[in-house]
């Protein structure tokens, strides 16, 4: 490139290369460019303008949100939304319980889980699978057994 950061093509080079002349066209008309947009803007107060038409939108966002805030809080208040959606998350966490309870499901879930350990032990036990095929389904057996382990337990009846 040259001095003023314009590349030579390897010819003349100077002032009358070829991307000197594109180079001193380009900036040329970018000048341009930017002297026309500034004399626009001067007229016509375009900068001003968009600034003032932000704002305004701007506020007028902040105060729409007001308002659905206020609706909102209207609408729980009149129809008790708020209160109505946690007696039904309260509710829903008894009847878990009671079904808990009821059907003894953690138990289940854990035995079940114990035996598919001991079940998956005493397989590898008769065929060895584990020196056949790596240390992998040791892992995952290994954290099967933690799993089931770290079950909380059954409430009593």
């Amino acid at each position: 490139m040259s001095a003023n950061n314009a590349p030579n093509n390897g010819g003349e080079g100077g002032a009358g290369s070829t991307w000197n002349k594109l180079f001193t066209a380009t900036k040329a008309a970018g000048m341009f460019v930017a002297a026309k947009a500034k004399e626009i803007d001067e007229k016509h107060n375009v900068v001003e303008k968009t600034i003032a038409a932000a704002s305004v939108v701007a506020e007028k966002t902040v105060q729409g949100a007001q308002v659905v805030a206020e609706k909102s809080k209207e609408l729980d208040e009149k129809h008790q939304i708020s209160e109505k959606t946690r007696n039904a998350a309260l509710g829903v966490a008894a009847k878990t319980k009671e079904l808990n309870e009821k059907h003894k499901i953690t138990e289940k879930t854990k035995n079940a889980c114990m035996s598919a350990v001991q079940a998956t032990a005493e397989f590898e036990q008769k065929h060895q699978i584990i020196d056949k095929s790596g240390a992998v389904l040791a892992k995952g057996a290994e954290s099967v057994a933690k799993a089931c382990e770290s079950q909380p337990k059954a409430p009593k009846p």
